[in-house]
């Protein structure tokens, strides 16, 4: 890893926490995640979302490449630093 950096793949943003962690779940156990689940709160017009992330990938190619494979099975995603 360069410098410390780990970096995150963002599976979506949900109505709820307990839809934020079955989701996460379902990611987990289709893709094989080894990654940590982080879930942010974030407010946005008046309602709350469930920002949900799978973190702790070593570098930004590994990060792409699990983001690559929840695409092509009709997941969206992004990699994002952090």
């Amino acid at each position: 890893a360069t410098g410390g950096k780990t970096y995150g793949v963002q599976i979506g943003a949900f109505g709820s926490q307990s839809v934020a962690d079955a989701e996460f779940a379902k990611v987990a156990g289709s893709f094989g995640v080894a990654g940590r689940k982080s879930v942010q709160p974030v407010q946005k017009g008046g309602t709350t979302f469930y920002r949900t992330t799978v973190t702790g990938f070593g570098s930004k190619a590994e990060a792409e490449a699990m983001c690559a494979k929840l695409k092509a099975s009709g997941k969206a995603c992004f990699v994002k630093a952090g």
